[in-house]
């Protein structure tokens, strides 16, 4: 059956006396619930009205809510999150049984083992289609960037500086123009530009340039397509 399922030999040990095997398992399907929990909890985090980012596909005769029609509630998200604190709650129960006495004694996770590989199982299967149908709104990320006016690029702006007038000259003189663009209510573009330092060492046009979040993600695309690739090759084994 092990080879059948592509894993490795059974371990050789008796199990009624060595039940880390049966822990290490149920403990590896914590993990990967709590993984899972990760995303269902940044799922609902994004859905949320006020930031927008994503939203769950939940077919066209969905309803949110009984009085408030418009809502449309995390329910796989939300499942995900509950599978997370489900699962590894039976895997506390499994690691408690390596603790046993005279080899043999009646205290077993049989049922715990079954209902954390079902869990488990129910889980994926609802994890797929939620991701695969995932809506992402990338006006809405685009929009939110532009919350802070600007002064998200604070850093990279500070980085450029410093390459012209040292980084903690930097440092303090973006501090005072991120001050000066919160106290005026003006964006980090218009508060840099009303510098006379930093006009001095950097054009209007390469300002704009550096307060485009849209090329600051650094390696960011090439690290996903790391991520993928290296799966592929462990699924293909």
């Amino acid at each position: 059956m092990m080879r059948n399922l592509g894993l490795d030999d059974p371990s050789k040990d008796d199990w009624h006396g060595i039940r880390d095997v049966f822990a290490e398992y149920a403990l590896t399907l914590a993990i990967i619930s709590k993984s899972f929990g990760r995303v269902g909890n940044e799922l609902t985090l994004l859905q949320m009205t006020e930031l927008g980012e994503t939203e769950e596909y939940l077919g066209n005769r969905s309803v949110g809510s009984s009085t408030m029609p418009q809502k449309k509630n995390p329910r796989g998200p939300g499942d995900l999150i509950e599978f997370s604190r489900v699962i590894p709650r039976l895997s506390e129960i499994v690691l408690d049984d390596m603790i046993n006495s005279f080899e043999r004694d009646g205290q077993k996770s049989d049922d715990e083992l079954k209902m954390i590989s079902v869990e488990s199982e129910k889980m994926i299967n609802r994890a797929k289609p939620l991701l695969k149908e995932l809506k992402v709104n990338k006006e809405k990320m685009r929009e939110n960037l532009e919350i802070t006016n600007g002064l998200i690029l604070s850093q990279r702006l500070t980085f450029y500086l410093a390459d012209k007038i040292g980084k903690d000259t930097a440092n303090d003189l973006m501090h005072d123009i991120a001050k000066y663009a919160l106290n005026n209510n003006i964006s980090l573009k218009d508060a840099a530009l009303n510098n006379k330092i930093v006009n001095q060492n950097i054009t209007e046009n390469t300002l704009k340039d550096i307060l485009d979040p849209e090329t600051y993600i650094g390696l960011a695309a090439e690290q996903a397509q790391i991520i993928v690739k290296e799966i592929e090759l462990k699924r293909s084994k």
